[in-house]
């Protein structure tokens, strides 16, 4: 059993490594243009009016965008969408929507209780209530269960068979794992930025981490394909 988790922890790291070294430097790159590259102030000076103007409509609406409607696009182009296309768009959209708006509270709590500056202390003390408690204890087990809902094509019978003890103690943790790769360093980046432009950061990296798994996936064959 142990050897078993070991191996799949190993491959969850394979498997993240170059799209987490991908989004880092993409990351970097937007926080650094931010503050040092006057050129680029147009741009986030028209997120965060976006932003301050539409608060947490602008949330929902831009996160069904970048972590449902565009990677959808992408996967269904790519032919790696195989049943029920409808319901999967709706899906990603709707999940990733309310994401977004989960997300915009939780990063308006964290202001609250840390403060919104940009120092280290600030930043180290916002990456561990987002990493390791609100990402433990809600982020990955919803996304999970939702995941687990869609590849049992939306079925609840087979959907609720999946939920074991196996699922929290075994699949569960590994995803934390991949998780982690990827966005302990991506959130340490995006808590450096003013509030009114964490949430569209959010979205860029989410965007690009959801592209970047599904142009690496394989296409697999279509088996049980319904309308």
């Amino acid at each position: 059993m142990q050897n078993t988790i070991k191996l799949k922890i190993k491959n969850a790291f394979k498997a993240n490594i170059k799209p987490a070294i991908c989004l880092q430097t993409i990351a970097i790159a937007i926080a650094l243009s931010f503050f040092y590259l006057p050129a680029t102030e147009p741009f986030f000076t028209s997120l965060a009016h976006l932003k301050t103007t539409y608060g947490i409509y602008y949330s929902i609406i831009s996160t069904a965008i970048f972590g449902g409607l565009l990677p959808y696009l992408i996967m269904l182009f790519t032919k790696q969408i195989h049943f029920k296309p409808i319901s999967q768009l709706l899906f990603y959209c709707a999940l990733w929507g309310s994401m977004g708006l989960i997300v915009d509270i939780f990063y308006q709590f964290q202001g609250f209780l840390f403060g919104n500056n940009n120092d280290v202390g600030t930043i180290v003390k916002k990456v561990v209530l987002d990493q390791f408690v609100y990402n433990i204890i809600f982020a990955a087990p919803v996304t999970t269960l939702c995941f687990l809902y869609r590849d049992n094509q939306f079925r609840l019978k087979p959907w609720l068979k999946c939920i074991n003890r196996k699922l929290f103690t075994e699949e569960i943790p590994i995803l934390l794992i991949s998780t982690w790769i990827v966005w302990v360093p991506a959130v340490s980046v995006i808590y450096t930025m003013p509030p009114n432009l964490q949430v569209p950061l959010f979205n860029i990296v989410l965007c690009m981490f959801v592209l970047i798994i599904a142009l690496l996936n394989k296409p697999k064959p279509e088996t049980n394909v319904t309308a």
